[in-house]
C-alpha cells in the first residue's frame, strides 16, 4: 500500500485577509461601499487594499 501523502499549505495573514475581503466584495455584488460597511473599515482603506492586489483600477 501506497501511503498517503497530504500537502499542507499555510496561508499568510495577507492571504487570508485578501481572500476574506474579496468573498465580501463579491457577496455585496461588487458594491464597495457595502462591502466597507460589512467590513467594518473605511471605505478608502478597502480601495486602497484592492489597488494593491490588482483587483480595482485607480
Amino acid at each position: 500500500m501506497e501511503a498517503l501523502q497530504f500537502e499542507t499549505t499555510m496561508l499568510t495573514l495577507e492571504e487570508v485577509d485578501r481572500r476574506h475581503i474579496l468573498h465580501v466584495v463579491e457577496m455585496c455584488g461588487g458594491n464597495r461601499t457595502n462591502a466597507a460597511q460589512v467590513l467594518d473599515i473605511d471605505r478608502k482603506t478597502l480601495y486602497r487594499k484592492l489597488l494593491r492586489w490588482g483587483v480595482a483600477e485607480k
